[in-house]
């Protein structure tokens, strides 16, 4: 369990979703959130972009090979309709497994026996390997189950207007006005993940029919 600092915690308490929420969270392993009682599964383009960046800076091969399984099973997921069989998924978790058995001998957790205060510092593929290690299974449920996406760049998709709305004008200038917008771009989100012309759904507002997911015209 992850303490949380007061103000991170005040922010996400405020906001009221996360705290009573029991679903499947999908976040980059920051830290408030996976103190939460809730179903953790994880993003896998930061997860790249992290693998990319060791192998950058530090000249290790297992971060491409990690990338390239986690890539070569996200194609595979996104050419069958229904599940992968068993074999395909035990070919990538095995994989996944001895990748990270692999990071772990090019980057052992070291003691040089010196006392020191706090927590050790480790390494940042220590860090990434002890990570996949330890959330191996939501790191890797989208190889199970298809619901769950490979990434959250939807989510990231659906709140960059509100950064755009920023770069334009700074800030909103009063709640309502902030509560208006974020209810229109939501409405357009929702009528375009549905397949339904953005236009014509905000006519029916106008004409007492607005759109509502699952039910029919």
């Amino acid at each position: 369990m992850f303490i949380r600092s007061r103000n991170e915690g005040n922010a996400i308490e405020a906001m009221g979703i996360i705290p009573e929420y029991r679903g499947r969270l999908m976040h980059d392993f920051w830290k408030p959130y996976l103190s939460y009682d809730c179903e953790h599964v994880f993003c896998n383009a930061h997860i790249l972009r992290e693998l990319t960046g060791i192998h950058e800076d530090f000249k290790q091969k297992w971060p491409l090979e990690m990338k390239k399984l986690l890539v070569e099973a996200k194609k595979k997921v996104e050419v069958r309709s229904l599940r992968l069989n068993k074999e395909t998924i035990g070919m990538f978790e095995d994989g996944y497994d001895r990748i990270v058995q692999k990071g772990f001998r090019k980057n052992p957790d070291r003691d040089d026996g010196t006392v020191r205060r706090g927590r050790k510092k480790k390494s940042k593929p220590r860090n990434l390997l002890e990570r996949l290690k330890l959330y191996k299974p939501g790191i890797l449920g989208f190889v199970r189950d298809f619901s769950i996406p490979f990434d959250n760049n939807q989510a990231e998709r659906d709140l960059r207007m509100v950064k755009v709305q920023q770069k334009i004008s700074g800030c909103f200038r009063n709640i309502e006005g902030s509560m208006f917008f974020a209810r229109i771009r939501g409405y357009i989100s929702t009528v375009k993940k549905n397949d339904v012309n953005v236009f014509e759904a905000i006519q029916g507002l106008f004409e007492n029919r607005p759109f509502m997911p699952g039910c029919a015209e």
